[in-house]
């Protein structure tokens, strides 16, 4: 009799552990959908964005090269200025940019994995 009980016992333990286990696989497969989808999302919106702000830089840049190509009077004179301005903004950002823009990458995506924490714990 005691032995059923022990018997029992020993089933019942297994039993809750395999549902902690599968509990706790289906939490980790849940939380990381939803960190996969808001990193997702985040990407599309700045692909999205970005790419319309090309958009308008490109036609701005074409209209002051042709404003810049009127006032010197030769007709590539603009697009080279442009260039040679789009080169300087380039060479400035590569050697004294890739600092600042590391840690604004970091602390948005830290921003982001914070707020997911925070809203795990309540």
């Amino acid at each position: 009799m005691e032995s059923d009980s022990i018997s029992e016992n020993i089933e019942k333990t297994r039993d809750k552990g395999q549902e902690y286990i599968e509990t706790t696989a289906a939490y980790y497969k849940l939380r990381f959908f939803k960190s996969a989808m808001l990193f997702s999302t985040s990407l599309l919106n700045i692909i999205l964005l970005g790419s319309i702000f090309l958009l308008c830089f490109a036609f701005i840049s074409i209209g002051f090269s042709l404003i810049i190509s009127e006032a010197i009077g030769v007709s590539y004179a603009g697009f080279l200025i442009m260039g040679a301005c789009y080169l300087l903004i380039f060479i400035c950002v590569y050697f004294f940019g890739k600092e600042p823009l590391k840690n604004a990458v970091l602390s948005k995506f830290s921003e982001i994995f914070s707020e997911e924490e925070k809203q795990n714990k309540d």
